[in-house]
């Protein structure tokens, strides 16, 4: 089984993803109703061309006749909480954008499962409610595919578990302590687990910082050895002005989409189709 994962995608804002074959409708000068595929940025132009089609392209051949899972990590649109730097302020506008990111890998034939975490609710225009909308359109679309949106999942594939949810720990705030806190959260997760004598999950995603980490954590517990990974996922978008300031200014930038392959209950293989840029401006100065 494939699991296509995507974190982050802040459809609706100029430097989130957009599918270029998204429609929306726009008014002219007569008062008729018109629609047209908004321009794709620079931006947009590499989170599509240089990551998402080619891990459609590697979904479609992996899968052959193995079943596929789509797993939104949240934040799906930007929301209207920061107003700059949107494509479109139209609620509905940010929801078609994100349906048109998603349609690609949903509506393959072997999809037949899906799920939108709800993330932020400021980008989710409050309640999770970008993800409620979009999961329904799927639904709607594709009847005979499992689709829903949820807050916190856990998926049990033939006894290989996944916990996935779009808030989790910090990547770490200096370049020497990164993964010290997603340790922390994890060992924090799977003591909380076998105090209740059940087994941690095997694979723990999280997302939200945009900053990928990747930590695995061994605990010995009344004799026996368990295990877990946790994947703080890549975003697929780049920091708007607010993130600028919010992250002080961090100027390497990781997106990505991540596949994982399961294969008689275990973890097969992982399969990463990211980039990462440094986004500074390069100048050289001639005396």
């Amino acid at each position: 089984m494939l699991i296509v994962v995507i974190y982050d995608s802040h459809g609706g804002h100029t430097y989130g993803l957009l599918n270029p074959d998204t429609v929306i409708e726009a008014i002219d000068m007569e008062g008729n109703t018109y629609q047209y595929c908004p321009p794709l940025t620079e931006i947009q132009k590499h989170l599509w061309y240089n990551i998402t089609v080619p891990a459609l392209e590697a979904t479609k051949e992996l899968a052959w006749k193995s079943p596929v899972a789509v797993l939104s990590g949240g934040d799906i649109t930007h929301g209207n909480g920061f107003k700059e730097e949107l494509v479109t302020t139209r609620i509905s506008d940010q929801k078609f954008i994100a349906e048109a990111n998603f349609l690609p890998f949903i509506e393959l034939k072997n999809t037949n499962y899906a799920r939108f975490v709800k993330g932020t609710g400021v980008h989710e225009f409050g309640e999770g409610s970008a993800s409620i909308e979009v999961a329904g359109l799927f639904q709607r679309r594709f009847p005979k595919k499992d689709i829903k949106a949820l807050y916190h999942g856990l998926l049990n594939i033939e006894g290989y578990e996944i916990d996935y949810s779009h808030h989790g720990p910090t990547p770490g705030k200096r370049n020497w302590l990164k993964g010290n806190e997603a340790r922390y959260y994890l060992r924090s997760l799977m003591m909380d687990e076998l105090s209740l004598g059940k087994s941690p999950a095997n694979l723990v995603l999280r997302g939200h910082y945009h900053d990928p980490v990747k930590e695995y954590l061994s605990i010995d517990w009344n004799g026996s050895e368990y295990e877990s990974w946790l994947y703080i996922l890549p975003s697929m978008s780049f920091p708007n002005d607010f993130a600028v300031k919010a992250t002080k200014s961090q100027y390497i930038v990781t997106t990505g989409i991540v596949i994982f392959e399961i294969i008689n209950s275990k973890l097969f293989k992982t399969y990463k189709f990211a980039t990462r840029l440094d986004i500074r401006t390069k100048e050289i100065f001639k005396l």
